[in-house]
């Protein structure tokens, strides 16, 4: 059980027994502010990007990117993208917030519409083609007079794939990507138009293993001479380590490898990760609302399955702390939010302090990727406010909804 340093490697500590982050008392922000609260450390983010790219950047023509659907707060954004990367957006919106920071990016869709890909043409966006279909809209776009893309990618479905939570993004039944045969079709119709295009692929979602993506970098580097293209992009799907047992992804190991394929330095190289710059920087805090002292007891919390989703949907795990007392004498516990859902829980028969009350501070780590972003209105609630440290230092980068207010007004 964590109480010096969570499985990050990130800056917990207790001070006065109580839960500091970053130097940061959280129950003083979870006064200050209220819960449920998001809170990310700016320095945890310059911390894994500098990870990323010292271990990537052994590889020629390497840029970084940092897939936005992940965490698309725009202080967030302002920060990624001070550090140098760019931007992968899953759609038109995630690309508006781009060009609000002034970030790079490329827009890696699905079942795109006639509008949607006019509207990327128009603003000169690089669109990352997910099925022939889409390119055949492209050229009738292009036969309509609207700009000629600099460049395209063509995502590719390379018949195989794994992830967490048997989630599998690439193979038979896979919504994601083409054919490698309707990729070539795809690809020769583009070079002869003139337009430069890259090709794209990702398989996999919370990996440990550094050689699948060294296998996937490797099947798109022979498919990219094969066919001509300039660039390759690998995706991302790079594991973290919820689990406090849980070792980090070798990182090194994807980069060397990488590296090592023999014409790697003849296509430029993308990666595209969110959750492994994103989910160590975050914590969730929320408030013991009241127990129920079953066997085993339950803790309910004020924050639930519609502030942060994972759980409930995948049945992830998420390390849980009391701020407010230290982690002793630990007795099994089920701890919950206060949904109208059976499957409103965070977690069941973990490690938590036998002497734990209403009021106690609860942080919910590693849930800076994938949480206020998949965060909802459910059950009629607020969505929460999202705070930033930075240099010691706290400011409100998000507020809190006012459910009677900002829920009930959308209605006429």
């Amino acid at each position: 059980m964590i109480e010096a340093r969570s499985a990050f490697g990130s800056d917990f500590s207790r001070d006065g027994g109580k839960l500091h982050w970053y130097g940061v008392n959280l129950e003083d922000l979870a006064r200050r502010y209220g819960t449920p609260l998001y809170v990310y450390a700016s320095d945890e983010v310059r911390r894994r990007i500098k990870l990323l790219k010292n271990a990537l950047g052994v590889i020629p023509r390497f840029h970084l990117m940092y897939a936005v659907k992940a965490n698309n707060n725009v202080e967030i954004l302002k920060l990624v993208a001070s550090e140098g990367v760019r931007f992968d957006c899953a759609n038109l919106n995630e690309a508006a917030l781009a060009m609000k920071v002034g970030a790079p990016y490329m827009i890696s869709g699905i079942f795109y519409t006639k509008e949607e890909l006019e509207t990327a043409l128009r603003l000169g966006a690089t669109v990352n083609l997910d099925d022939p279909a889409a390119w055949d809209l492209v050229k009738g776009l292009l036969s309509e007079g609207v700009p000629r893309p600099k460049r395209l990618f063509i995502r590719l479905n390379p018949g195989w794939g794994r992830g967490a939570f048997s989630l599998i993004l690439g193979g038979e039944g896979s919504k994601f990507g083409m054919k490698p045969d309707d990729a070539r079709i795809v690809a020769r119709e583009i070079g002869d138009m003139g337009i430069e295009f890259g090709v794209h692929a990702m398989v996999g979602s919370g990996i440990f293993d550094p050689s699948h993506f060294v296998r996937l970098a490797s099947f798109l580097l022979d498919f990219a001479l094969d066919v001509g293209a300039a660039a390759i992009d690998f995706g991302g799907g790079f594991g973290v380590p919820y689990k406090p047992d849980e070792a980090e992804l070798d990182v090194r190991a994807i980069g060397d490898g990488i590296a090592s394929l023999p014409n790697i330095e003849k296509v430029e190289v993308y990666a595209e990760p969110g959750r492994y710059i994103l989910a160590s920087a975050g914590v969730l805090l929320c408030k013991i609302c009241s127990i129920k002292r079953t066997d085993p007891p339950i803790v309910g919390l004020d924050g639930g399955m519609n502030v942060l989703m994972r759980p409930a949907l995948y049945k992830a795990y998420h390390e849980i702390v009391n701020v407010t007392r230290p982690m002793s004498d630990l007795i099994p516990t089920t701890i919950v939010g206060r949904i109208c859902e059976s499957t409103d829980e965070f977690g069941r028969n973990r490690p938590f302090p036998s002497a734990s009350k209403a009021g106690d501070i609860v942080a919910i780590l590693h849930a800076g990727a994938y949480g206020y972003v998949m965060s909802s209105n459910y059950n009629s609630t607020a969505k929460p406010a999202e705070a930033l440290i930075e240099e010691g230092s706290v400011r409100l980068i998000r507020p809190r909804e006012e459910p009677m207010c900002d829920i009930v007004k959308s209605f006429p």
